[in-house]
């Protein structure tokens, strides 16, 4: 017999009238993040760190705070945000890292024959999708260099602040709408994205990739050949020969990553040929010694009304929160070593390892949670007094005697 599902880990959230923004919470999930506070504030960054990416996040929902509305939101259609800034603490394919949504408690979805075609329609457009909304624990997931609005690569020291902090608006530019402040947006720039080499401290140390030379600043580790140094740094490749725009960025990823997805729905081996290409196409790497901006938003979700398109969604949502997280997708593993077990029935228990992971709850969510925990005590009493009234008279004595 197949073993039965494992049942998810309780939720322990404090009382929604303490919340600090009214109906909405956002926190790091539990467990995920070394440094995590119990609730951050909606519209205030805060950091955040765990074993592949540490870094600083801020996530703005619409209709919280009057000052954020008139910052952020003010002549944009958008209803919530996550952007993400920070580094990486080992190297990571970029083609390894997707982000999205997962549950860990299946969904209360319309008929199957509703949904699916338009699934369908969505993996035409993106093939890269990878999405199972019937399942114990669903998911719907593309690749992260694909998916991000905005993504910006810089070397330390040189990031930009768009997007953390309000710029005041000059006089003039007040005066339009009587803003003082505004947030602007992070602007693109991959030119860094194709670089094959990190940025280090000037004293000689080892190569990170495990060779087995020192090496001065000025000598970088070549990623196509790992056991050899050299003092050459290869251009940016593709990204490095323009500025290119949001939408050849994604592009690019999607057709790397569809890709790989084909090869591996044919199960058939990559020839060198092949994984060569793949390497141009959506194969770079996310290097520990960069900068990395990653900008999300969403204009069809609104967390204060819980609500999408018109839809009521809490009761689809069945109790799981919404996230914005990334992670590597299952079987991969960082430049580092190999993942333990990858590609075999066991690796499907292993947590995977994220990069990030924040979760937003509505006082909704939380109610419906809160009044299915008392159903089941309930139910669990009479199951226990309906057990009890079986027992004969001598051990209903005894039992009581005990009580």
């Amino acid at each position: 017999m197949p073993e039965p599902e494992p049942e998810p880990e309780p939720v322990v959230l404090s009382c929604p009238r303490t919340w600090p923004e009214g109906p909405s919470l956002v926190r790091c999930a539990p467990q995920q993040h070394a440094a995590a506070a119990p609730a951050e504030r909606v519209g205030a960054p805060f950091e955040f760190r765990n074993r592949l990416f540490e870094g600083r996040a801020v996530v703005r929902l619409r209709g919280v705070d009057p000052a954020e509305d008139a910052a952020y939101f003010h002549g944009r259609e958008r209803r919530m945000q996550c952007l993400v800034q920070g580094r990486f603490t080992r190297r990571v394919r970029c083609s390894d890292v997707v982000c999205g949504q997962e549950f860990s408690r299946p969904l209360e979805l319309p008929m199957g024959f509703v949904v699916r075609p338009v699934l369908s329609v969505i993996k035409m457009m993106q093939p890269a999708l990878q999405v199972d909304l019937f399942a114990e624990r669903p998911h719907l997931l593309t690749p992260l260099a694909a998916t991000a609005q905005t993504l910006s690569v810089a070397k330390p020291g040189q990031q930009s602040e768009h997007g953390f902090v309000a710029t005041p608006r000059g006089a003039e530019a007040a005066g339009a709408d009587g803003r003082t402040t505004a947030v602007d947006d992070p602007v693109e720039a991959t030119a860094l994205l194709g670089e094959r080499h990190a940025f280090y401290p000037t004293r000689a140390r080892r190569c990170p990739y495990r060779c087995s030379r020192d090496f001065e600043a000025r000598f970088v580790c070549d990623q196509r050949r790992p056991n050899q140094c050299s003092s050459v740094r290869t251009s940016g490749g593709w990204f490095g020969e323009t500025d290119r725009s949001p939408e050849e960025r994604k592009g690019w990823y999607n057709a790397g990553a569809a890709k790989a997805a084909a090869a591996a729905a044919a199960d058939e081996a990559l020839t060198d040929e092949e994984q060569e290409s793949n390497a141009e196409e959506g194969g770079e790497w996310f290097e520990p010694g960069l900068v990395y901006t990653f900008d999300f938003y969403s204009h069809v979700l609104d967390i204060q009304t819980m609500s999408a398109f018109g839809f009521d969604v809490v009761p689809i949502l069945n109790g799981n929160p919404i996230v914005c997280m990334a992670r590597l997708r299952d079987g991969a593993s960082t430049g580092a070593a190999p993942a333990t077990g990858a590609g075999t029935p066991e690796a499907a228990d292993v947590e995977p390892e994220y990069l990030w992971k924040f979760e937003i709850w509505h006082e909704r969510i939380v109610a419906m949670l809160a009044a299915e925990a008392e159903q089941a005590a309930v139910a669990q009493k009479e199951n226990q007094a309906a057990a009890a009234a079986k027992l004969p008279v001598d051990q209903q004595e005894q039992q009581q005697m005990v009580i």
